[in-house]
């Protein structure tokens, strides 16, 4: 998947959609907290906006998510532990906890 994609099916996950404002230009609204942005959040590229993502989870969803990144991180860094797990590892977890991940 390409950050953009990725980018996009974590914001539909976490209420996020796209729409065109009245100078035709898109912009992301979020249904729950009716937030608006300019663009799509950057998960990919941005710590803080997957722990924006992880704090949506409900706790049974946290425990698969844990496991998932722990998997990644041990199979991908060794030596490292979860919590050092770069952003586009968090995608993967995340999008994999969702069974959203397509690869490649």
């Amino acid at each position: 998947m390409t950050a953009t994609e990725i980018n996009k099916a974590i914001a539909e996950i976490c209420d996020w959609y796209p729409y065109q404002d009245a100078d035709n230009k898109t912009r992301w609204k979020n249904r729950v907290t009716k937030s608006d942005e300019d663009e799509c959040p950057n998960y990919y590229g941005d710590l803080n906006a997957m722990h924006e993502a992880e704090n949506g989870m409900n706790q049974h969803k946290t425990g698969a998510y844990n496991r998932i990144l722990f998997n990644i991180v041990k199979d991908t860094t060794p030596n490292k532990y979860w919590w050092h797990a770069t952003a586009p590892q968090r995608c993967e977890a995340f999008l994999r906890t969702f069974d959203k991940w397509e690869s490649e």
